[in-house]
């Protein structure tokens, strides 16, 4: 009935006479002189994004220092004398094994960097020699060759 009322409003228009159909329903005034609604497109916004929390960083894990002095054999010790001879204090290969020339070579880094020098290393010789960024170097070439 909609599509007849249309059409029927449309040959108005055109040709300004109206036809009336049997039995159909006159349109009023008002529906054939007022203007076509213009389609109002209605904006939808975006959904905004949950925020997320942060996550907490994972705190590395604090290695474990053991206490290294004359006679102490593994890898803590072949660690300890690699290290030794990056900083220059020690000359020989890192064997694993912790002897006199690895005692004394101690003993100078603890001496350069205001350490007890007692050739022992300990937990403050190991942090300072491992993870202190102000670790000094041997200033000459170390004691024993």
């Amino acid at each position: 009935m909609d599509l007849l009322k249309l059409i029927l409003t449309y040959m108005v228009v055109l040709t300004g006479t109206a036809v009336q159909a049997v039995d159909a329903t006159p349109l009023p005034y008002e529906a054939l002189h007022t203007p076509s609604p213009t389609p109002y497109v209605t904006q939808v916004p975006s959904p905004t994004a949950v925020p997320t929390a942060t996550p907490e960083p994972t705190p590395s894990p604090t290695p474990r220092i053991y206490v290294l002095n004359n006679g102490s054999r593994g890898t803590s010790v072949r660690n300890l004398q690699a290290r030794l001879k990056e900083l220059g204090y020690l000359h020989e290969e890192p064997d694993g094994y912790y002897g006199p020339k690895t005692a004394e070579a101690v003993k100078y880094f603890q001496q350069v960097n205001g350490l007890e020098a007692d050739g022992v290393a300990g937990r403050l010789t190991q942090e300072k020699m491992f993870f202190d960024p102000y670790v000094l170097p041997a200033p000459t070439a170390a004691p024993l060759q």
